[in-house]
């Protein structure tokens, strides 16, 4: 079976653009079916592709950057034997093909994150080669490139990480680069296969779905399609496997979760056929003996670590896979991530704060018991520190949540309309109003010190759960009315963050003692060690915070009047 060359790079006539996709017909209908059925809902796709892409064609050339041009010509030129052919393999050519499809496009248009190759971040490169090893290549390579090389490195053989043939590692410039030879799987009822070197058809077929199947041919400078599949289903956004969907599955059913993390991450459809083999009795149970918690760990951080893990939870959740991959339901969690999702939709977050978020709203329900911290310790194998740091965020939520209970917000109104402000403050400190706004200060100051540099995930968690219980509670109002409540609520939380900053708590949970350990004990030589000395030291941290401002004398000062009983060594 020769591969369909749909477009050709390094071309003479490199402007030209070649003919519509339109005579590129599917093999297959699809029914229009909304996996993400939601808040954020996928453009399903029409019945007749040729009506969607009338207005859509691909460019004859694969737009190279100045980089990768070099990188490539310096891979052609490295000594190999006439029987070697090097192609570029898998990721790198579907995300190429996806950043340079034209705009707008119905694929490109519900993109939650088009897909960047620009060299301000390393991009990796899998090189597949035909006839040679590839730590021979590799080394071959290194003399060629120089120093603008890092030396080779080797990943040997690792079954249980999916590692099956040795690979050679190496960065160039700004390139990532894997070395590693084409190759065919045989399983034989392990999930780790019989792996042999193969032909170029015979390693498309064996990978996880047909986007991933694509080559790169250096030689000619043409895109590889060996499956017939992979390029039609880049163009309708469809995710499907090469070979028939229980085999694939059952081979390794890993391969469960990473068409999740490619439908979502792409916002792609799972093809009929993929969605019924998921269903299948004998696929679900080879995923829970055959697959280890670790690898499930792996596969679903790297959804939460993606520009739209709500997608993917949310397809977890509409494949009943919530068992397999959690261990249980997650009940209110998916409309919890939803609703932190969209309240930092447009918002800058620090990367790693946001992976713990969207773990902390997915699994929400529970995690105050032992048994929830379980699930990410047990279940999804994270480390020790991640699931404490998730917990947190998820206790810091319910402070806040409790905080409003008891009427937080409509007092820290009450201060904001007063025109209490911190910050160069020059009033009466004995004033009720200003004594009301420190003991305000406190209770916040708790909460933040206690979420430590997790406070504003937990502040958003905390938004997020009473937005996803509105949605609950209102399911039979009217949209005016729904929107009414939610905005609501959202000036409740509003008055809260106003508050934190106007009481100038945003940076508290850095506030250091003025005093330490060796310096309370000089001033109160009489205070034995124990939990008195951790009461005074939380006094003093108290004292500072409803004295914004206060000096070394002036804590002194305090210690030795509220403690005058240890000033004296006994």
């Amino acid at each position: 079976m020769s591969p369909q060359f749909l477009y050709s790079s390094a071309s003479s006539n490199s402007s030209q653009i070649i003919e519509s996709l339109l005579n590129l017909e599917r093999s297959a209908t699809y029914p229009s079916v909304d996996f993400f059925a939601g808040k954020r809902t996928l453009t399903t796709l029409h019945s007749n592709p040729s009506q969607l892409f009338a207005a859509t064609s691909f460019p004859k050339t694969l737009n190279l950057t100045s980089s990768e041009l070099h990188l490539f010509t310096l891979l052609k030129s490295t000594p190999t034997p006439p029987s070697n052919t090097l192609r570029v393999a898998g990721g790198w050519v579907r995300d190429k093909i996806l950043s340079t499809l034209p705009l707008p496009s119905p694929v490109t248009s519900r993109l939650s994150h088009r897909p960047s190759l620009t060299q301000t971040s390393p991009v990796d490169i899998d090189i597949a080669l035909s006839s040679v090893l590839g730590v021979t290549f590799a080394s071959n390579f290194k003399e060629l490139a120089g120093s603008t090389s890092s030396r080779v490195g080797v990943v040997g053989l690792n079954p249980e990480k999916s590692k099956h043939l040795e690979t050679a590692t190496m960065t160039f410039g700004s390139f990532y680069l894997d070395f590693v030879n084409l190759r065919t799987d045989t399983y034989t009822g392990s999930r780790i296969p019989d792996v042999k070197f193969g032909s170029p058809r015979e390693d498309a077929f064996r990978r996880d779905l047909t986007i991933n199947s694509l080559f790169f041919n250096l030689e000619s400078m043409e895109v590889e399609d060996y499956t017939g599949m992979g390029l039609r289903d880049l163009r309708d956004g469809i995710i499907r496997t090469p070979l028939s969907p229980v085999e694939t599955l059952l081979d390794d059913p890993l391969r469960v979760l990473r068409a999740v993390r490619f439908a979502s991450r792409l916002r792609f459809e799972i093809c009929r056929e993929l969605r019924e083999a998921v269903g299948e009795e004998e696929v679900r149970k080879a995923l829970r003996e055959k697959v280890s918690r670790e690898r499930f760990g792996r596969e679903l951080d790297l959804i939460m670590s993606s520009d739209d893990p709500v997608g993917g939870v949310r397809l977890i959740v509409n494949l009943n896979l919530e068992e397999s991959v959690f261990g249980r339901r997650i009940g209110r969690g998916e409309s919890v991530l939803q609703k932190a999702w969209e309240v930092l939709e447009n918002e800058e977050w620090q990367e790693e704060g946001r992976r713990r978020l969207w773990y902390a709203s997915a699994l929400v329900e529970g995690m105050e018991t032992q048994d929830g911290k379980n699930v990410m310790k047990d279940m999804l194998k994270l480390p020790g520190k991640e699931t404490e740091k998730v917990h947190i965020i998820q206790q810091t939520s319910k402070k806040f949540l409790e905080l409003l209970e008891q009427g937080g917000d409509v007092i820290a109104t009450a201060l904001l309309m007063d025109g209490v402000k911190v910050e160069g403050f020059e009033g009466d400190r004995t004033d009720p109003i200003w004594k009301e706004a420190m003991e305000m200060r406190f209770r916040l100051a708790q909460i933040l010190r206690y979420g430590g540099s997790s406070w504003r995930d937990g502040f958003v968690l905390a938004t997020a759960e009473r937005l996803a219980a509105l949605d609950l509670h209102l399911t039979d109002e009217s949209l005016e009315t729904r929107e009414d409540e939610e905005n609501a609520e959202m000036q409740r939380f509003e008055a809260l963050q106003a508050a934190i900053v106007e009481l100038d708590l945003t940076n508290v949970a850095k506030l250091q003692p003025l005093l330490n350990g060796e310096e309370v004990k000089r001033i109160l030589p009489g205070l034995p060690r124990g939990p008195g000395f951790r009461t005074v030291l939380d006094g003093q941290m108290k004292f500072m915070i409803m004295n914004p401002g206060v000096g070394r004398e002036e804590v002194e000062g305090w210690m030795e009047e509220e403690f005058e009983s240890f000033k004296y060594d006994v």
